[in-house]
């Protein structure tokens, strides 16, 4: 995930724990998408798109 899109969940969410919350994963998930670890399911990204103002493709590249 870019770190500026992370940073805008961040800024919703207010914290790491809550932005997993949201997307139906867990903390280390999240931070996983922080340091580019692993990509954001479609299914996360669709969730946290719904709550915030971010498109879901723009978390999921498979949603392109």
């Amino acid at each position: 995930m870019q770190p500026k899109i992370f940073k805008k969940l961040l800024r919703h969410y207010k914290n790491q724990s809550a932005i997993a919350a949201a997307a139906g994963v867990s903390r280390t998930t999240v931070t996983n998408w922080k340091t580019q670890a692993n990509g954001v399911s479609a299914k996360a990204a669709i969730a946290l798109s719904r709550d915030c103002n971010i498109k879901a493709s723009d978390l999921c590249g498979d949603l392109k």
